[in-house]
This record gives structure tokens, sequence and C-alpha cells, in this order.
């Protein structure tokens, strides 16, 4: 009989994720701690006897547990932290802050893990935000277990990760059916995404002009997450503290530097039929923060920095596209937190092109001679469609080989002089349909998808694999 195992759950915020953890409880797992950000699910768990950490904002609900005096005094909340050091921008934090707030944050972990003997923490989407980071750190440096409830960018299908910078997954004996629309590249699209889309469009210059709308979005950009601007993050608390003059002052600041940054788009950026004639290689932006650039980036989190790298590794007949990500023009990824004023005059100074994020990526893949991004979606859509792709950090999808990781500028002229992959979609989706479970990874799935399914049978194979890997 195998002995009984120590587990928390991090970021739950499905019913399915109530399902599973009741299915691993059954089966003898022992959840000391379970963290998330949905109420509903919240008293599911609770009516386990499982304790919960709960909050609206998610993993920010850890801040009870990290609250120390030194850090109360000095002003930095464990939010503020988060927030900042994901996007690599400390402002006024300075290293001996930083490094004090990180050991904080990895001792008490450390500790946690070893006073309730904990075994195998599960975490929902690659650990991003600062605190789950460093907890996802802490449990690999104890060598003990992960699993990383990865959605891919097929709805209602995930992965179990068990390294997310290698991306190795627990393999499903059970057959899945994986069915995808190669011809239409909204086929692809994960319906969130496009849900999002729809629901705000493209804010870059004709809404954001309108006075109202320039207002409203400004607005809705302080409430959410409250004034990042080169490094002074506020939280809402402190928002909800400023007068009516400092909530102006605020209000100006952040719209004034959006304009400007919409301004350097503007005059920068090209149609793709304005793009000098010759043979060309694409990179394509991931929108800030995001996980695609914090942690999974790498050493390219810094995009500006990768585009530099590439343009010194490319042969001089190939120019140097780039095109931005849609979602960095929409309220919901506020323009200013990812970009800076200059960001896009430092792309045409380096000698690169910016072509419109409007343009069709599919016009794009027809034309280029390599697609290349950080880690996005993008690199997997054009390898499917078969054209040829490439990343430079750790996306999920470096399951699939003969999608290429470039470390140098050898793997870079080979990847362009390589032919192009003549393996039929079927045969490019053995991977998923090898590693690929069924389950609700997000509220969306639960909307539609998954419930074409059977959770319970789902919830069922996905329990018995975690324990599988736990007692191995």
């Amino acid at each position: 009989m195998n002995t009984p195992i120590n587990a928390i759950f991090v970021n739950y915020s499905t019913v399915f994720d109530a399902l599973l953890i009741s299915d691993l409880t059954k089966r003898g797992m022992n959840f000391n701690l379970a963290i998330g950000a949905n109420k509903t699910v919240t008293d599911l768990i609770e009516k386990q006897g499982i304790k919960c950490k709960y909050s609206p904002d998610g993993n920010r609900c850890l801040d009870d547990y990290l609250q120390y005096p030194s850090e109360k005094n000095s002003g930095y909340s464990m939010e503020k932290f988060s927030i900042s050091n994901r996007i690599n921008i400390l402002g006024d934090i300075d290293n001996e802050v930083e490094n004090g707030l990180y050991s904080k944050v990895y001792a008490y972990w450390d500790d946690f893990i070893k006073e309730n003997s904990i075994d195998l923490m599960i975490v929902k989407n690659t650990p991003h935000e600062v605190v789950e980071y460093v907890m996802y750190e802490a449990f690999k440096n104890a060598n003990k277990k992960v699993v990383v409830l990865e959605k891919t960018y097929w709805q209602g299908l995930m992965l179990l990760i068990t390294d997310i910078f290698k991306t190795t997954c627990l393999i499903n004996n059970k057959t899945i059916d994986v069915n995808l629309d190669i011809v239409n590249k909204d086929g692809m699209i994960p319906y969130w995404t496009k849900a999002k889309r729809q629901l705000y469009g493209d804010e870059r210059n004709k809404i954001f002009n309108k006075l109202r709308s320039f207002v409203k979005l400004t607005m809705q950009g302080i409430d959410a997450k409250s004034g990042f601007l080169y490094g002074q993050y506020k939280t809402r608390d402190e928002i909800s503290a400023f007068n009516i003059l400092q909530k102006l002052y605020l209000f100006v600041k952040i719209a004034t530097v959006k304009k400007k940054i919409i301004a350097d788009y503007n005059s920068n950026v090209l149609s793709l039929s304005e793009l000098p004639q010759g043979r060309f290689v694409i990179f394509y932006l991931q929108c800030e923060p995001e996980k695609n650039i914090s942690p999974l980036g790498g050493k390219y989190f810094d995009q500006i920095k990768a585009i530099k790298t590439l343009r010194e590794w490319l042969p001089e007949e190939y120019n140097l596209v780039v095109k931005e990500h849609p979602s960095q023009f929409q309220r919901w990824h506020y323009l200013e937190k990812g970009r800076y004023i200059g960001y896009y005059s430092k792309i045409s100074e380096l000698g690169c092109y910016l072509v419109d994020h409007q343009t069709e990526n599919k016009e794009i893949f027809a034309k280029c001679s390599l697609n290349i991004s950080s880690s996005g979606s993008v690199g997997l859509e054009s390898w499917l469609m078969g054209y040829k792709s490439a990343y430079l950090g750790s996306p999920w999808y470096q399951i699939f080989s003969e999608i290429n990781k470039i470390s140098s500028k050898a793997d870079l002229l080979d990847i362009i002089n390589a032919d192009i992959s003549q393996t039929t979609p079927k045969e490019k989706l053995e991977e998923i349909n090898k590693y690929g479970f069924s389950g609700a990874i997000s509220s969306f799935d639960i909307d539609s998808t998954i419930l074409e399914t059977d959770i319970y049978q789902s919830s069922k194979i996905i329990s018995e694999s975690i324990i599988e890997y736990t007692n191995s």
C-alpha cells in the first residue's frame, strides 16, 4: 500500500478543479491547502474539510502569509513586488530589497514543505507571477513533485506538465481524437482569445481618439491595475486612498503616456504591401505582462533584445519584420504596462520593419521564410498550416519536434535553409494525442466543450495519472 500523498492545489478556478480535488482526496491524497479565486469552488472544496485561501485576485490572497513587518514598513506588498518583477521593471525596489523579498517567499515555502511533509504541488497554468513561481522553484529544489495543468490551444484539452521549461509531460494512455480545422486559422485560436477580441476589438487609435472612449478606457486602466508607469506601481488600496486631485493627476499621466506610445506606433508601422521587396523573417511580439515572456521567454524576456539578436544573426539578404500582438492594444492588457514611449522607434532604429498588427497572419505566412516567436500560439499555427516555425523560449508546443528552438546563429541558419516539413496534419498531431488530457482549464471550457465529454471520466483519468506519477 502506497504512503498517503500530502499536496497543495494552487489557482483553482473551475468546478472541474473541485471535482479533481475530490477525486484525488477519495484516492487517498491529503490536501493541506488549496489556493484560488472562485468563491463557488472554494465552498465546494471547503465542504470536504480542505483549508482554502481564497481571493478574487487569485494568488494575491497569499499576502496574508507573507506580510512580514519589515515588508509592511517598507511599503512593498507582495502584489506590488509580483507585478513589477513580472515585467522586469523594479522601479524603486533596489536589489537588496528585491533579494530580501525573494528570500522571504522562498524561505516561507521551503519551511512549509518541510513542516507539513508536502509531496506534491498541483498548479493551474504555468507559474508566472513571482509568488507562485518561487513556490514552483521551492518544490523543485526540494525534489518534490509538481504537476502543472496547462491549457493547450484546443478548448477542453490540457497537458499535465512536470517541468515547465522542458515541457516534460505525463502520457495519457487513453485515446483522444483531436479535431482541428487547419485551413481556417480561426480554428486554431482559443475560444477565450476570440471572445476577448470580439468584446474589446482594436483600441489603437480610432476608438482611443474619441474623447469619451479616451476617458473611459483610461479610467478603466486606473481602476483595474492602478497606475503602473515606469516602475511606479500602485495597488488598488493605495489608489483608493488617493484624493480626487491625486486620481486626476494619475489619470492624466497614464493617458499622456498611452497617447505617446500609440503615436510612436503609428509613426513606425507599415502595411504588408509597403514592406521592401526581398526575403524576410518575421518575429511576432508577445503581449506583456504575460507568461509567454516571463518566465517562458527565458533570457529573451526583453523582446527588444530578442529582435536585436535576431537581426545580428540573420544574413544581410534577409529583412527582419516585427509584428505587434493585437492584444497589446486592448484594455485587458493596458498598453502602458508592456510598452514604453519610444519602444517602436527602437525596432525601426535596429533596421527592422514594423508591420501593422491587423495584418492577417495567413498573408504573412505565405510571404516569409520563417515565423519566430518567443513562445506564442502563432508558432504552432504557422507550423500546422505547413510553414516554417521556430521559438526562442519554452512554449508548451515544444513537444512537437518539428518546431525548432533557436539558441544560436547556427540554429537560425539551419532552420532557414531546411526543407519545409511534408508531414500531414494528422501526423503532426500525434504528440497532442499522446500527451493531451480532456479537462476544464478555464470557465470557457466549462461553458461548452468540456460539457460534451464525460467530466467524471476525465477527472478519474487525470487523478490516476497524477497519483501514479507522484508515487513513482
